[in-house]
């Protein structure tokens, strides 16, 4: 959740639709779920930057090697 904390307009938003789907006096439900769409894609988007395996490389890395390498074959 780093990655929120740097980057104060998501989480604005991230607040902001847990506020319109949740409320602010209860707790988010497995039900509230698939109405927190933004919250999905910054959850994904997250794991995408830091894959939860570390021995993984992170899908920037290997589009920036697939270009190297490609352009060495050139």
């Amino acid at each position: 959740m780093a990655e929120v904390i740097k980057h104060p307009r998501v989480l604005r938003k991230i607040q902001e639709e847990l506020d319109s789907v949740v409320g602010q006096h209860r707790m988010v439900n497995e039900s509230d779920l698939p109405h927190l769409n933004y919250l999905h894609c910054v959850v994904r988007e997250t794991f995408r930057m830091h894959p939860a395996d570390p021995s993984s490389n992170s899908v920037e890395e290997k589009t920036i090697k697939k270009v190297v390498c490609e352009e060495e074959n050139d």
